[in-house]
């Protein structure tokens, strides 16, 4: 059956969010995943409804992640990165570090901003995020390197200095993959940021993302507990 676009995001982000939480639950029960890429793949599979032997169990799931993934889009919060109860002094190294490496960051997204724009405007014409992956994969091995040739010839062109020009270019993928970590890991930072702030000043729409949280990992593990 095709689902439309708010399902597969759904599923997406709930594979997403509970694989690391699924494997360590699981772990103590003796059937975890080997990986965080197969808990993935296993809790997509759940919720598509395929090839599960406790399938039964999946309508309430997906009515529990629907609930949590409603409460994650009313806070603005996009991952768990330190869990769904994120401790201070966590969050303060994470801003430090983020801090002394902004610099990187910077020279990282300057040059990588005319790319990065268009591949934006080109992944919106495709709502269905399950092509998303195979578009950048393309894009970053056909357009990219075509990009950092491009902005090699104009340093050499603007400075006259060839050496310069060829420490440039040697410098672009190291630095475009270091901001696209940086950018992550600053997502992340905010996320847990607002969970903070939701659990210093907003104590009551924290429970129920706490218990929301909390159904849904829990009819994961009933749902992958073996017979």
């Amino acid at each position: 059956n095709i689902r439309d676009a708010i399902q597969y995001e759904t599923i997406y982000r709930i594979s997403e969010l509970f694989a690391k939480p699924l494997k360590n639950a699981l772990r103590q029960k003796g059937s975890s995943p080997k990986s965080k890429f197969e808990s993935q793949l296993a809790i997509s599979r759940l919720m598509q409804n395929e090839d599960h032997p406790q399938i039964e169990s999946k309508k309430p799931i997906l009515e529990q992640a629907d609930a949590f993934i409603n409460i994650l889009n009313e806070t603005k919060i996009h991952s768990l990165p330190f869990g769904i109860k994120p401790r201070f002094l966590t969050i303060l190294y994470q801003k430090i570090v983020l801090i002394l490496l902004s610099p990187l960051y910077l020279f990282g997204f300057i040059n990588n901003l005319p790319n990065n724009l268009l591949l934006q405007r080109l992944l919106k014409k495709f709502d269905d995020r399950q092509f998303h992956s195979s578009i950048k994969f393309v894009w970053g091995l056909a357009v990219v390197p075509l990009f950092f040739v491009l902005q090699g010839v104009l340093v050499v062109v603007f400075t006259g200095n060839i050496v310069v020009g060829l420490a440039y270019l040697a410098s672009l993928p190291a630095m475009v993959l270091f901001s696209k970590m940086f950018a992550y890991r600053f997502s992340l930072f905010l996320s847990a940021l607002r969970l903070m702030h939701l659990k210093w000043l907003r104590a009551d729409i924290h429970k129920r993302l706490v218990a929301a949280f909390n159904a849904v990992l829990d009819g994961l593990i009933l749902s992958f507990r073996k017979p």
